[in-house]
């Protein structure tokens, strides 16, 4: 992270290969949202965050802003649930 420089990832850390515990933000809609609608409301948040304003102020609390595409930012959660998967799986990891 720019914002923590020389502090190693958890992956490094914890020496699990392409790990990312990284907290995300992101907007969901409901299913079945019409895709115009998906279209302008990912539009006017991508505007929004473009902003040095946003990217200031969300810095000032320690988040990076990093946009992302709908498609792309389906990807990435799909990409966390199968690393985690991964781990709790490795871990034997249960709920008691």
């Amino acid at each position: 992270s720019e914002l923590a420089p020389g502090i190693p990832s958890i992956a490094e850390a914890a020496e699990i290969p392409g790990f990312d515990a990284a907290a995300w933000l992101g907007v969901m809609l409901p299913a079945r949202t019409p895709e115009a609608i998906i279209r302008r409301l990912a539009a006017e948040i991508d505007r929004a965050m473009a902003t040095a304003e946003a990217r200031e102020r969300f810095a000032t609390i320690g988040v990076e802003v990093d946009p992302r595409s709908t498609a792309a930012f389906a990807a990435y959660l799909g990409e966390q649930r199968a690393n985690y998967t991964r781990v709790v799986r490795q871990a034997n990891i249960r709920i008691d």
